[in-house]
C-alpha cells in the first residue's frame, strides 16, 4: 500500500549497458541494484515499529501488574512481598538515624 505498485527490486542504475551483435550477447550489462536494499530497508522499518509498539505495550501492561498501590489490577504475591519488604527497610532505615542523630 505505501509503494503503490512500484516493484522495487528491479530498480538499478545502469553503468555500462548490454551490447548485442547479430542476436547475441557481446558484453553483459553493469548495473547496480538497489531496489532490493530500499525493499529490505522499508521491510525492516515496518516490522521494527511494529515489535516497539508491541514491546511498548506489553511493559505497561507489567508497570501496571506490578504496581502494589493500583487496586484495580491485582498484584502477584511475590511483588506485594517485596513491597512490603521496602516499606518496613524504609521504616527501619528512619529508625536507626532518628537514634543516630540524638547520640
Amino acid at each position: 500500500m505505501l509503494t503503490d505498485g512500484i516493484n522495487l527490486q528491479t530498480k538499478k542504475i545502469i553503468l555500462r549497458e548490454a551490447m548485442v551483435k547479430n542476436g547475441e550477447k557481446t558484453r553483459e550489462q553493469v548495473a547496480i541494484g538497489y531496489g532490493k536494499l530500499l525493499e529490505v530497508g522499508v521491510d525492516f522499518v515496518i516490522i521494527g515499529f511494529t515489535v516497539f509498539i508491541i514491546v511498548k505495550f506489553m511493559n505497561s501492561l507489567r508497570k501496571q501488574a506490578q504496581d502494589p498501590n493500583d487496586k484495580k489490577v491485582i498484584t502477584p504475591k511475590d511483588i506485594e512481598f517485596l513491597n512490603n519488604l521496602n516499606v518496613l527497610m524504609e521504616k527501619q532505615n528512619q529508625l536507626l538515624e532518628e537514634g543516630f542523630s540524638k547520640t
